[in-house]
């Protein structure tokens, strides 16, 4: 009798491996039962690498352990309970983590990983893990592993019988993912249909035949689903409304245009009559087909009755406004009708007999505010804004030519919800606030002169000091006074900057900085001062002050230090490497910085303590390197924007 070749052994062997595969993926493609799966991959895992144990590992991320899910060859008690930790340490847990499949061949001599508790106490001498995801992307779900009490060898080709097999399972749990997330919207739907017990959502045919009938159109119509089902829905209309062919109508509307309002009266099976509101949409296949139509009602019969007490209460404000100084509009977006009571038409120069219109109301305005009022008219109006109107204007009256200002407040009134919504309603008041424009432009004024005042006497002071220091004879003491001269003038510089401008809560730091070596580089003129900056960066004023009195301090230092007894130049960049943040580089070309320069360490002198601390109120970071010849000087920080 021959004997039979290795190499034939090995090939039964390995058409062994993909005649299980194969047979595992027929049965992943049939099976219901997701634990059935992992149980039956385990089993076919171990007849295929000829071992006496398999488990399939779930991952347990909160307490970072394997669970031992399914297996084959395990005593009682550990599938379902045993747990291995999920660690590096372990083969099956530096599997999971780095999503390398690993072979132990021999594990009591293993260097790499420890031997996990479970397999040593069932002599277990070699095992293989591979990963297990659901998609190539995703979380993983565990690990599959066999283990054999056996010595051998696995290699690289049972790695590939055995990642078909995680693979198979991770097309499994995908599915089972989707089976689930579609069971669970499915779910909630019904549960919202069935209670949403205020709204009727009826689907019908595309004949307009009922089809689906919920709870709350029971309530709603009086209807049971058992005698409804199978009727036209033309049986909920009005006798009136089915006449005028208004349910052929609502769907011919809704097929055309992809939804139709459903505004009107309605007909419960009593007889008696409601109001409703919905819409009816149609209802298309995945292939863009149309199957039919779902239709929502809501009763708002309530609603016609706060609509009347609404009224009520509007006469009632009517009434209490007449008797103040305050205008009333009534602006219809729909029909585009304007009403305006006669404080109103006064306010805009008119009598109160006169006609308006929205054009009446533009062409009365201020051109200079005709385009923002108008915008805010319409951001008001827009479906899907917030319908507040809160603006100020001037107005010029049309019958008596009067410049008034004006500040009107209103609020807009929508129907319908989602796309249907839309503004029905516009209503609102005005009234007169030109003495408070005067007041507040006058102070303005005030604050203006008492700020130019303010910048004249710190430039007297200025002066006094550059008077003081010229008058001394001590060196030193001339210096801190022309210091001290060159900082209030800064100061002063600053103030003036700021107050001259409109907005005194932001700035435009490249402009004001700009400013500001302007008047430094005018200050010496044997030095050359260059400014640069990539666009406008703005930011809070409380932030620009100490930056530009940061700025002088590392200038005039600059021209003091780098350039002893000589001219030269110093180049102020200022830039945004990235949103949020500004980085203000200071270089010159003197002589550079000695030898083991630290500014931190230089604490005598008077404006190093300034340059320190204004660096930590702006909560920036100061570098200092050299420039190759010459200084730099780097302050980075980060800022909000403008408040």
């Amino acid at each position: 009798m021959n004997a039979i070749a290795p190499s034939e052994i090995v090939l039964a062997y390995r058409l062994l491996q993909q005649s299980l595969l194969a047979k595992f993926g027929l049965h992943a493609l049939r099976a219901g039962d997701f634990d059935g799966l992992l149980q039956r991959a385990t089993e076919l895992c171990a007849e295929g690498m000829n071992a006496q144990f398999a488990k399939v590992l779930e991952y347990q991320p909160d307490e970072n352990r394997l669970l031992v899910r399914a297996g084959v060859g395990w005593p009682e008690g550990v599938v379902g309970a045993a747990t291995i930790g999920a660690d590096l340490e372990s083969p099956a847990g530096y599997a999971l983590k780095t999503g390398r499949s690993v072979i132990s061949n021999h594990l009591t001599e293993e260097s790499r990983f420890r031997t996990p508790k479970l397999l040593a106490e069932h002599g277990v001498k070699r095992a293989i893990n591979v990963i297990i995801r659901s998609s190539e992307q995703g979380e993983p779900f565990g690990v599959l592993e066999v283990d054999s009490i056996s010595s051998g060898v696995f290699e690289e080709v049972d790695l590939a019988f055995m990642q078909g097999f995680a693979n198979l399972l991770g097309v499994a749990i995908e599915r089972r993912k989707s089976e689930d997330a579609l069971r669970e919207s499915e779910e909630r739907t019904r549960l919202i249909i069935e209670g949403a017990r205020d709204y009727a959502v009826v689907t019908m045919t595309t004949e307009g035949v009922v089809a689906g009938w919920s709870p709350g159109a029971q309530d709603i119509f009086g209807w049971s689903e058992a005698e409804i089902l199978g009727r036209n829905a033309a049986v909920l209309f009005t006798p009136a409304d089915r006449e005028a062919g208004l349910p052929a109508w609502e769907l011919a509307t809704a097929r055309e245009q992809g939804c139709a309002a459903d505004e009107r009266w309605h007909i419960r099976k009593d007889g008696s009559l409601f109001y409703a509101s919905g819409s009816v949409r149609p209802l298309h296949d995945a292939g863009g087909r149309l199957r039919g139509f779902v239709k929502i009602v809501k009763d708002e019969t309530e609603r016609g009755r706060q609509a009347e007490s609404q009224r009520a209460a509007e006469e009632r404000w009517r009434l209490a406004l007449d008797s103040g100084d305050i205008g009333t509009f009534d602006y219809d977006p729909v029909t585009g009708d304007l009403r305006w009571d006669a404080r109103c038409k006064a306010l805009f120069g008119l009598g109160p007999d006169a006609a308006v219109s929205y054009d009446t109301f533009l062409a009365s305005l201020h051109p200079d505010d005709c385009a923002p009022v108008d915008a805010a008219v319409r951001q008001a109006l827009a479906p899907d804004g917030a319908g507040v109107y809160d603006v100020e204007y001037r107005t010029i009256g049309l019958g008596d030519g009067v410049e008034r200002w004006i500040a009107a407040r209103g609020r807009v009134t929508f129907a319908g919800d989602g796309a249907d919504r839309r503004a029905v309603r516009f209503i609102g008041t005005v009234r007169d606030v030109s003495d408070r424009k005067q007041a507040e432009a006058h102070q303005e004024t005030m604050t203006r002169e008492v700020s130019h005042r303010v910048k004249n006497s710190l430039a007297l002071v200025a002066s006094l000091l550059g008077l003081q220091a010229r008058a001394t004879r001590q060196d030193e003491v001339r210096r801190a006074l022309l210091d001290a001269e060159a900082r209030v003038g800064t100061i002063a510089e600053v103030h003036d900057q700021l107050w001259r401008r409109g907005d005194v809560t932001t700035v435009d730091l490249a402009d004001f900085l700009g400013r500001l070596c302007a008047n430094l580089q005018a200050t010496a003129p044997q030095h050359r001062l260059a400014f640069e900056a990539d666009r406008a960066i703005v930011v809070a004023t409380d932030r620009a002050i100490p930056l530009g009195l940061l700025l002088n301090e590392l200038v005039t230092n600059a021209f003091k230090y780098a350039y002893p007894g000589s001219s030269g130049e110093v180049r102020v960049v200022l830039s945004a490497p990235e949103p949020g943040q500004i980085r203000l580089e200071v270089v010159d070309r003197g002589q550079g910085l000695p030898e083991g320069f630290d500014l931190a360490r230089l604490t005598g002198s008077l404006g190093v303590r300034l340059i320190s601390g204004f660096v930590r109120q702006l909560g920036a970071r100061l570098e200092t390197s050299s420039a190759e010849p010459g200084a730099r000087f780097v302050l980075c920080l980060s800022h909000a924007g403008a408040p």
